[in-house]
């Protein structure tokens, strides 16, 4: 760990030091709200995947299928995110802070959801708690996966450097990380699904809070298109 630390340390002070510019000083927070964006998806995924498998029955064929679930409804909030950035290049900030209050809506009422869809298909076949699991999962991912293409797009970037981007959703990947690691040692233990699930929907909050006013901030124009 010391050789290492000292690498680091040798390698940090070769690369020539750059001035900051305007577009390098949101960047921290930047990362910071991204992480915590990730982090309430991972919870969010994680205390859904429990409350389904209470409500259906634990097996490995719903288990793939709620991970299945998860990662499609992800990928299409992705790609509907992509067409937003299109349509809306001058109100993503706007965009990504409703899509957020409309998660963390859906996350605080998810018990319930939950609930009544379970009594609605109970004791249905496979394929019949399959469906109503991913229609339960699908629109929540969605919208947290739409929140973070038009946050990440939204954000300003330096000309030329586009491991930039690459820094955001790593930001956003660690966050999820950490709130996997924390849900299963921490969270669960301590306030169970119900003040983890309340958990994730205020970190949704906090998370468009602080995108309403980082993003008030930016330079707008040519760099959120150039995003």
């Amino acid at each position: 760990a010391l050789f290492v630390a000292a690498q680091l340390w040798v390698l940090r002070r070769a690369v020539p030091r750059r001035t900051p510019t305007d577009a390098d000083r949101p960047r921290g927070a930047a990362l910071g709200l991204l992480g915590v964006t990730g982090a309430a998806t991972m919870l969010f995924a994680i205390t859904w995947r429990r409350l389904l498998e209470r409500q259906f029955g634990a097996s490995a064929d719903l288990s793939t299928l709620i991970t299945a679930a998860l990662l499609a409804g992800l990928a299409l909030g992705l790609l509907v995110g992509a067409r937003m950035v299109r349509w809306w290049p001058a109100r993503l900030a706007r965009v990504f802070v409703v899509l957020q209050v409309a998660a963390a809506l859906w996350g605080a009422a998810s018990i319930a959801i939950i609930s009544m869809v379970g009594a609605a298909v109970g004791g249905a076949a496979l394929a019949t708690t399959s469906a109503a699991a991913a229609g339960v999962l699908a629109v929540p991912m969605m919208l947290m996966g739409a929140a973070h293409m038009a946050l990440v797009a939204a954000l300003p970037r330096p000309p030329g450097r586009d491991r930039t981007v690459g820094a955001w959703w790593g930001a956003a990947l660690l966050g999820a990380a950490v709130a996997g690691v924390l849900a299963v040692d921490v969270l669960f233990a301590f306030t169970g699904i119900r003040g983890t699930l309340l958990g994730a929907a205020a970190l949704c909050l906090a998370s468009a809070l602080g995108a309403a006013i980082l993003l008030a901030r930016r330079v707008p124009a040519g760099a959120t298109e150039a995003a």
